[in-house]
């Protein structure tokens, strides 16, 4: 980046950190303890921050090593190994806990400085010069050296505070539609356990998932052009994340689809992780690794397979990329009722499932303006008014976008 508005300033990045400097953490965690020191890994890494409740603990003789790596609070995070370039910053909760090899710590004392950082690490453009750089002989690797010499932009105190606040507004309503969402289904969830469920008064002999859905495998089109950062063309999901999460960077394509199905169809993964259930949001090719399941009962199939997950990954077959075939889908058991009891579920279960459809469809648009906002606002290419009226900066952005 060899131009910014006058007044702000570029700095490569290990001229922000503190004295501790840009390091990565304990290389070799050994056997995990059940009363150690908390361990924060790639797997931990989620849209809006680390998840702390599945943080590994190790022996905090092997922690204490690695001093440099232990965090304090405000420090960025960024993943090195594997899937390179996710970010979060640290928050005061995570103090105390150390890192594995595979993740970076970028330690910031300026809580300010560092949310600032985190958004600068996100932008295409940085993303590109990560992937230019890394080292795939055996899995892909981020050199520290090559995040230290990143080219930061950095803006005046006021005008820093006001992109951030606006850009935590965005991912805050993002955030929170996803929660109401995911709450809602949970609501779902339970009044299947009550009618249905092992104790339900209403439960019968499982059935074979064929028999209340069609099953469509998903297959790639043949000839089609893939475009993570295209808008046209449609979406087409390979592979998700658990139910309620956003889709893992879905693609477009441009050739004609031949496995098309509409928004709110129920999708699964049949190849790993198996059994991961999720919602479409709008009309979505369907890709290898995902199946459709059109019923016209969908709350009902989805409350019944959402148990299936942990006996398909136990039962899944591949050598690079467990498994499950089109026979096994098929076959896979439900729970079986009358008519009647599964059409009062489905009616008292719409209601939630297309509330939680919009939300999800909301927030999949905010995260294309908030996609499409970052870089510019992270570079002076759009300025924010300074202003304490965080709805009007936000207005006047849009407007200039």
């Amino acid at each position: 980046m060899s131009e910014v508005p006058e007044g702000w300033r570029i700095e490569p990045l290990r001229e922000l950190v503190d004295a501790r400097g840009i390091t990565y953490g304990v290389v070799q965690p050994g056997p995990f303890v059940e009363d150690g020191v908390p361990l924060v890994r790639v797997s931990d890494f989620k849209s809006d921050g680390i998840r702390r409740e599945a943080l590994v603990r190790i022996d905090p003789a092997i922690a204490a090593r690695y001093g440099r790596s232990t965090l304090s609070g405000s420090e960025v995070l960024i993943t090195l190994v594997g899937t390179v370039g996710l970010v979060a910053v640290a928050t005061d909760e995570l103090a105390g806990c150390n890192v594995a090899r595979a993740v970076g710590v970028v330690p910031l004392s300026d809580p300010l400085t560092a949310r600032w950082v985190a958004l600068s690490l996100q932008g295409k453009s940085v993303r590109r010069y990560f992937v230019d750089r890394l080292n795939t002989t055996v899995q892909k690797t981020l050199n520290l050296r090559d995040v230290a010499s990143l080219r930061i932009p950095c803006p005046p105190a006021p005008e820093m505070r006001t992109i951030t606040e606006l850009l935590g507004a965005l991912d805050d309503k993002i955030e929170s539609n996803t929660r109401v969402a995911r709450a809602g289904l949970d609501v779902m969830r339970l009044d299947f356990d009550r009618r249905f469920g092992p104790t339900g008064e209403l439960m019968q002999p499982c059935q074979a998932l064929e028999t209340v859905a069609e099953v469509v495998m998903g297959q790639s089109p043949p000839g089609a052009t893939y475009s993570a950062d295209s808008a046209d063309g449609m979406p087409m999901v390979q592979g998700m994340g658990a139910f309620g999460e956003r889709f893992v960077e879905p693609t477009t394509f441009t050739s004609s689809p031949t496995k098309v199905v509409a928004a709110g169809t129920l999708l699964m993964t049949v190849r790993a992780p198996v059994g991961s259930l999720n919602l479409t949001t709008e009309r979505t090719c369907v890709g290898r690794g995902v199946a459709a399941l059109a019923t016209e009962w969908p709350a009902f199939v989805e409350c019944s397979l959402r148990e299936m997950a942990p006996r398909w990954q136990s039962e899944a077959g591949g050598t690079i990329y467990p498994s499950v075939n089109g026979r096994q889908v098929r076959e896979a058991p439900v729970t079986a009722a009358d008519r009647a009891d599964v059409d009062a579920f489905e009616e008292f279960a719409t209601p939630l499932r297309d509330r939680a459809l919009a939300l999800h469809h909301e927030a999949r648009h905010l995260t294309a303006i908030r996609d499409a906002l970052l870089p510019r606002l992270v570079s002076g290419r759009i300025r924010v008014p300074l202003t304490n009226d965080l709805d009007e900066a936000v207005e006047t952005v849009l407007d200039a976008a």
